[in-house]
């Protein structure tokens, strides 16, 4: 089981881009979505004003990345060319550094930004209810909070 994250924050998108692939107020249709697609054994989406994620569990690496990458872009309407260029992607110990760094306040625009722990914990949350997140991310991000 490999743990992946792929999104775009204000590191890597212009904000035109960033505010065209926001998860906000959608976040449990998007969970429902991405369950639906199958490549995925749990999923989160945090979705803030300075990034869109999507942090995921698979066997496969490769095609999750693929279809995660995807699904951001048939979701939000958005042509993958477009959005190819600013996302980015990273797996396993990577991926758990990187959301700690976000829990953390560590990779937001203003650094130790308080609200972005308040965000994560709210992801997980909608992820929790809409029954996406196990074990494997329900540990990460418990672990993220402390």
């Amino acid at each position: 089981m490999h743990i992946l994250v792929v999104g775009l924050s204000h590191r890597t998108a212009p904000v035109d881009l960033r505010e065209r692939v926001d998860f906000q107020g959608r976040v449990e249709a998007a969970l429902r979505a991405l369950a639906a697609r199958g490549s995925t054994h749990e999923a989160v989406v945090l979705s803030t004003c300075n990034r869109a994620e999507v942090y995921a569990t698979s066997d496969d690496t490769a095609g999750a990345r693929e279809d995660l990458a995807a699904f951001m872009s048939d979701f939000h309407g958005v042509d993958r060319g477009d959005l190819a260029p600013h996302l980015y992607d990273l797996a396993d110990l990577d991926s758990a550094r990187h959301l700690f760094r976000v829990a953390a306040g560590l990779d937001s625009l203003v650094v130790g930004e308080p609200q972005i722990l308040g965000q994560v914990k709210e992801a997980h949350a909608l992820a929790a209810g809409a029954h996406t997140v196990g074990p494997v991310l329900n540990r990460l991000f418990h672990s993220s909070f402390a």
